[in-house]
């Protein structure tokens, strides 16, 4: 059974997945292991993130190359469905209610912002960050709710996270809110391109 109510044990205590099985094929090689500084790019993330959660878990493919950090990693449950297929993976093998989910590419989240986001009433299925039309579906909060809507809609082959929002109950962070953390939005950037890595690799060296 993947499907249970929220104890209190989950609102205090929200599982954390980290998606790292994107075949990277803009970057050339697995971004997981890209090096920022003397780490690699998800070493980077999970630095930033461990002090808030007691688990975190990587999601990946199977033949991954992600470097062994001493943390549980999972294998998609349905290989080459995507981020939402990495969603449905954690949401099944979660023993928590409440999920927080994040992209391993993403060097720059702000610790103080994630733990605002666990810190909002647990009154949603989906808490995420947009601005305007665009989302951060992969810097979000997920309840085991969705699992039901998830599943129908990779059964229909439907892959983009977007099309889970209007069949569950989605809060939203404004701009105006997640501003008071990062005024220009850089923890929502992505690397996907050799020119992203480039420019993140700068940006932490003038730190």
């Amino acid at each position: 059974m993947d499907f249970k109510v929220p104890s209190e044990w989950d609102y205090k205590n929200v599982y954390c997945f980290i998606l790292a099985g994107g075949k990277s094929t803009r970057l050339g090689f697995d971004k997981a292991s890209a090096r920022i500084g003397d780490e690699s790019l998800i070493e980077l993330v999970i630095r930033k993130i461990s002090p808030l959660f007691e688990n975190i878990a990587v999601i990946t493919r199977k033949d991954s190359q992600i470097p062994d950090m001493g943390y549980k990693v999972l294998y998609d449950l349905m290989p080459g469905s995507g981020s939402l297929g990495g969603i449905y993976t954690g949401l099944v093998r979660s023993p928590s209610y409440f999920n927080f989910f994040f992209s391993c590419d993403m060097p720059f989240i702000e610790p103080e912002f994630i733990k605002s986001m666990l810190d909002e009433p647990k009154n949603y299925d989906i808490l995420l960050p947009r601005s305007g039309k665009n989302f951060e579906p992969l810097h979000a909060i997920y309840a085991k709710g969705c699992l039901p809507v998830v599943r129908q809609l990779l059964a229909s082959g439907v892959l983009r996270i977007i099309d889970l929002f209007s069949k569950v109950n989605v809060k939203y962070i404004e701009e105006s809110q997640w501003k008071k953390f990062d005024k220009n939005g850089k923890m929502f950037h992505n690397i996907n391109t050799p020119d992203d890595l480039k420019l993140a690799q700068e940006q932490c060296l003038r730190k």
